[in-house]
């Protein structure tokens, strides 16, 4: 075969295994403190690794398609023909999922699934592949059987390979089959109360009528738990919430009175910035503007900074945008205290937008005059991050 197509071949190979190195570092959860900081690049590396992917693919169209045609034996044809599914199916669902970076679409739940499982299945079939055809034509112990027994022994061993393939393969695609069956997208796993949480504050909020049993009929999805930080633990002691800055009255609650506020229910969703989201969410909390009407905003004040009981997350918005009338520092999920793994106690919510404006561990609103660039918008986010695209009419 002609040699530029078959290096072309090589490094299409390659590619995809630099795609799942930089794909697994972006998915997986225990490496995300240590990417924090360079997620952004991490992920744009990631798409133009997709995007040469795509290239070579599309350019080592006329060899994929001699050298399946060309298989030696069934086995050989059916491991090539998962190997091309597989590829084509990643180019579409990792397409799909730039689109959604790129803010033209407005959801990518299903496809963020259906890609990891894709992408799973895709490099265990190209080491599958890689070791066929080393094995073919690898000097050593096989020189001394008959061509007969060299092919018998490589089709016992493939055979094998490919049994666990697809083992892992089904019960992959039956896992997100049954997420994307299940109402909302996502299976409800696991729940509010199998969260880790360290928090010790009493009283609890009790929660209202709506949202035991939740309003929303419980949520739809799967909440991940990551942060860069160690998570704060409060307790009645280290635990106040203050509001400062441009205000006319400056407050500053403890957990007692805070507790004690009037609180409101809505269901809403919770979509991150990654592609997954979790639906109709029950939170139970406090109307931002109703905590701004009772400091009272001086004249000057046009921005909203959030402050983390980290130390390290903030973020802001505008006033126009803190005043839309879902959002709320929220206190109880479906009905339930919020877990220190979800951000609780107290955690911003901002249903219209991606979930890193949401800011966690919430213990301080400041009322400022000029903008604050915040964790996330120092590390390449967008400081306006509409989960729809665009802002709601009137902002």
């Amino acid at each position: 075969m002609n040699k530029q197509l078959r290096q072309g071949h090589h490094a299409l190979g390659a590619v995809l295994l630099l795609l799942a190195l930089s794909g697994g570092l972006l998915y997986l959860p225990s490496l995300r403190g240590v990417l924090a900081d360079a997620r952004w690049l991490l992920r744009d590396v990631h798409t133009l690794l997709g995007l040469a992917f795509t290239g070579l693919f599309l350019a080592n169209r006329p060899f994929l398609l001699q050298h399946l045609a060309s298989a030696a034996g069934n086995t050989g044809q059916w491991l090539k023909a998962l190997l091309l599914l597989s590829a084509a199916g990643l180019i579409i669902s990792g397409g799909y999922q730039a689109l959604f970076w790129l803010g033209w679409v407005s959801s990518a739940t299903a496809m963020n699934e259906a890609h990891r499982y894709l992408a799973a299945l895709g490099v265990l079939l190209t080491v599958v592949h890689l070791v066929w055809q080393r094995s073919a034509g690898m000097p050593g112990d096989n020189a001394a059987l008959s061509p007969e027994d060299q092919s018998e022994g490589r089709r016992s061993f493939i055979k094998k390979l490919l049994t666990l393939s697809v083992l892992l393969g089904t019960g992959a695609g039956l896992k997100w089959w049954q997420q994307l069956m299940s109402p909302g997208g996502d299976a409800p796993d696991p729940a509010v109360g199998e969260f880790k949480d360290c928090n010790k504050l009493t009283p609890p909020p009790a929660p209202a009528a709506q949202s035991l049993p939740p309003a929303g009929g419980g949520y739809q999805g799967r909440f991940r738990s990551y942060t860069v930080t160690k998570k704060p633990c409060a307790t009645n002691e280290n635990w106040s919430f203050h509001i400062s800055g441009l205000v006319d009255k400056p407050l500053d609650y403890r957990w007692e009175e805070f507790v004690r506020l009037p609180r409101t229910v809505q269901v809403s969703d919770f979509h991150c910035v990654e592609g997954w989201s979790v639906r109709r969410v029950t939170y139970e909390g406090i109307p931002l503007a109703q905590l701004l009407d009772a400091a009272g905003v001086s004249a000057g004040a046009r921005f909203v900074k959030f402050i983390s009981g980290d130390g390290v997350y903030t973020d802001s918005l505008t006033l126009a945008q803190a005043r839309l009338s879902d959002v709320m520092v929220a206190m109880l999920v479906d009905g339930k205290p919020i877990p220190s793994d979800l951000g609780g106690p107290a955690k911003l919510v901002v249903p219209q937008m991606f979930a890193y404006k949401s800011v966690k561990w919430l213990v301080g609103v400041e009322l400022i005059a000029a903008p604050h660039t915040g964790y996330w918008e120092e590390r390449g986010y967008p400081a306006d991050a509409w989960a729809a695209g665009a802002p709601p009419k009137g902002l």
